[in-house]
């Protein structure tokens, strides 16, 4: 037997504790009736209520504690719902909730865990302000039905915590069926590195996750606003730095984006599932070459000496009395004479574990390197500069040993790329490559010719595998034995550095051979670096930079 309740059992509930149960029954609000449930409400059909708008009986979830409201099936809904809970009211159960035409805020926050809330293109959202929105502190996300294109944005008040950090939509020119809706959740946390690149200057502690169902063509545009405490980063982060992005899953993309400091929003065009987020712009450069100092040809990787003393390459193990300082060799002195940064602040590091035998040996960091991004319509410009790290299989990768090297506030273009080391000679891209934010990051890949470095200027080390000079001991443009003085001649410098000691042993420009110990003596030039600036000069006076 179907049960229909009048408007007057409001008053009964209203004054009862307990769990309000909605099981099979016709369950009818009169206009301007009020049921207050002060325990909580659990329905599996469509609750109904008489009138309109704010006149509309209403469901009131006024507790002392936290509540809880679970829909048993499908079809439950309720027409009109009030949030009058300092203690807030979540959502329960298997099913998701539908509130169909009203959703009211007095106090506290609507909480919808792992359920979503189902809600009508044309409902309306009342008394939003902090603590008083939907808060999206699960897996769940607001789902608001798109029947037609929607021109003026539409606000899903979602949040987390006390932060209420709504989103906007705009649908225009799409195709859309009866059943399509926009989904969106505010994180409440930052996009995770990697896929938020680890040298992020400035990002956001939110973002807004975006599911579209049922809608084609056009443009879905998403606006997400955060809070003042939700500008994180390195240094002092610059909110003025931040655009809006949108990343798939695999791709960041700057497409629709756009910030408004003063209004704290960000933007982007959401062309499928996906995350809408703030951050600084960047460009990613993946660049692959070689060290002669360091190369093996036998084995065709580099040495990494300086990394460990270790034969044992278990992946995880920690690196063996490392000598690879923690931080930024390039801003000590006197490197910092020769390799000066442009447009970089904000001085790199590594945590002690990038220096762990990695899961492929070829994956193991060999030494720090120093990157300039070149203009490519005037290649001597230096646009700016990054302090990066080489592997054994030569790929450059950024402080966190795995990530292609970032460049910050860059837009997406074609660059040269220039590559130093702290003594090895200098060399630079022949031609311009593309680079911009999207991943996989295509591969600039020096190591497999010579005429992919400017002027050829590059030592074979093997068949149809090629590097950097090496035995550049005074870290300036060249490297030679002979000269007027030890500024001049790299020998002068190593003889200069050594004194009266056989050998100095340390992290040193004078290591050219990057075996741990500067020395004049040995069997060969494995062992002696005096040997193997002979080698890398063969009848040569001199190899040199040359203008970069």
């Amino acid at each position: 037997m179907r049960t229909v309740l009048l408007p007057i059992l409001s008053l009964i509930i209203g004054s009862a504790s307990g769990q309000l149960v909605i099981d099979q029954a016709t369950f009818f609000i009169g206009e301007g009736a009020v049921v207050t449930v002060q325990g909580n409400l659990q329905t599996n059909v469509a609750i109904q209520a008489g009138g309109s708008g704010a006149t509309q009986g209403k469901i009131q979830m006024k507790g002392s504690g936290l509540q809880t409201i679970t829909a048993t099936s499908a079809t439950a809904a309720i027409p009109h719902l009030e949030i009058d809970n300092a203690s807030n009211v979540t959502l329960g159960g298997s099913f998701d909730l539908k509130v169909d035409n009203r959703l009211n805020f007095v106090n506290g926050r609507l909480q919808l865990a792992g359920r979503n809330l189902i809600v009508p293109d044309n409902i309306t959202f009342v008394g939003l302000a902090s603590n008083r929105f939907i808060e999206t502190n699960g897996a769940g996300e607001v789902r608001q039905m798109v029947p037609a294109p929607v021109a003026s944005p539409k606000v899903i008040p979602v949040g987390n915590g006390s932060n209420y950090s709504p989103a906007q939509y705009t649908a225009t020119g799409v195709t859309v069926n009866a059943s399509s809706y926009i989904g969106i959740r505010a994180t409440g946390a930052a996009i995770p590195t990697p896929e938020r690149h680890p040298r992020t200057e400035t990002y956001l502690g939110t973002a807004w996750s975006v599911s579209r169902s049922g809608i084609t063509g056009g443009t879905v545009n998403v606006q997400g606003t955060y809070v003042d405490g939700q500008i994180l980063g390195l240094g002092t982060p610059v909110e003025s730095d931040i655009v809006g992005m949108f990343w798939n899953g695999s791709t960041w993309s700057l497409a629709g984006g756009a910030q408004n400091a003063a209004n704290n929003t960000v933007a982007a065009n959401v062309p499928g599932n996906g995350i809408v987020y703030g951050m600084n712009k960047f460009i990613l450069a993946n660049v692959k070459t070689y060290l002669q100092g360091a190369f093996n040809a036998g084995t065709g990787l580099m040495r990494d000496q300086l990394r460990t003393t270790s034969a044992d390459y278990t992946s995880g193990n920690p690196a063996v009395n490392p000598l690879i300082p923690l931080n930024d060799p390039y801003r000590t002195a006197d490197y910092n004479t020769f390799f000066v940064h442009t447009n970089n602040a904000t001085a790199e590091s590594i945590a002690g574990s990038v220096l762990n035998n990695a899961v492929n040996a070829g994956d193991n960091i060999v030494d720090w390197v120093f990157l300039e991004l070149r203009s490519n319509a005037n290649p001597s410009t230096v646009l700016q500069t990054r302090s990066a790290l080489i592997q054994r299989d030569g790929d450059i990768v950024d402080v966190d040993g795995v990530s292609s090297v970032y460049f910050k506030n860059v837009d997406g273009a074609n660059y040269n790329v220039a590559i130093k080391h702290r003594n090895h000679v200098g060399v630079r891209t022949a031609n311009a490559s593309a680079l911009s934010l999207n991943q996989p990051v295509t591969q600039i890949n020096l190591s497999s010719a010579a005429a992919n470095y400017l002027n050829n200027n590059v030592a074979q080390l093997n068949p149809g595998v090629f590097g950097l000079f090496g035995g550049n001991a005074n870290k300036n443009l060249n490297t030679r034995i002979s000269g007027p003085d030890g500024v001049t001649s790299d020998f002068e410098f190593l003889k200069a550095f050594i004194g009266a000691s056989p050998q100095v042993q340390g992290y040193s420009s004078s290591d050219v051979n990057m075996n741990r110990s500067a020395r004049i003596s040995g069997a060969d030039a494995t062992i002696s670096d005096f040997e193997f600036i002979k080698a890398v000069l063969g009848s040569a006076a001199q190899r040199a930079q040359g203008a970069l």
